[in-house]
């Protein structure tokens, strides 16, 4: 078992022991679709877990108040935050893909697609960790890494 699959289970694992409402995973073709419309490939690890799990089942939060956003629902808020922007008149925060809130959108984990690693996105952004994967772990294990 490769440690990208290992990790993937445990998360599943984890997740499946607290009784977090899993969506059944989605087909690489998808993901693709996703990331030409977004302009940005996910990394390797996220499309691993993606494929086993689509995120949480009705805004479902983990034990830390962590909610794992489905597919959907990342590519629809991205799109929902450009459009909000441009109404605001402000430049778009094109450069931040959030997949992850912490206690209903205290704040945004995600991507920034200009550089690599996952970041914390409040009034500022920061990053919070290296990989996807180290960022799961950190939300099921660490979350005070995460707040």
């Amino acid at each position: 078992m490769n440690s990208i699959t290992h990790w993937a289970d445990r998360a599943i694992s984890t997740w499946r022991n607290e009784k977090i409402p899993l969506l059944p995973g989605v087909s690489m073709t998808y993901i693709a679709e996703v990331e030409q419309v977004l302009g940005f490939a996910f990394p390797s690890d996220f499309k691993e877990l993606y494929t086993k799990v689509n995120g949480f089942a009705d805004s479902a939060m983990n034990p830390h108040m962590f909610s794992l956003w489905p597919l959907d629902a990342i590519y629809k808020q991205y799109l929902q935050a450009l459009d909000e922007q441009d109404l605001m008149l402000q430049g778009p925060d094109e450069d931040f893909i959030a997949f992850c809130d912490f206690m209903i959108s205290s704040h945004t984990i995600g991507f920034d697609i200009t550089k690599p690693g996952i970041y914390l996105s409040y009034d500022r952004r920061e990053i919070a960790a290296k990989s996807f994967s180290e960022c799961i772990e950190m939300m099921n294990f660490e979350p005070g890494l995460l707040y």
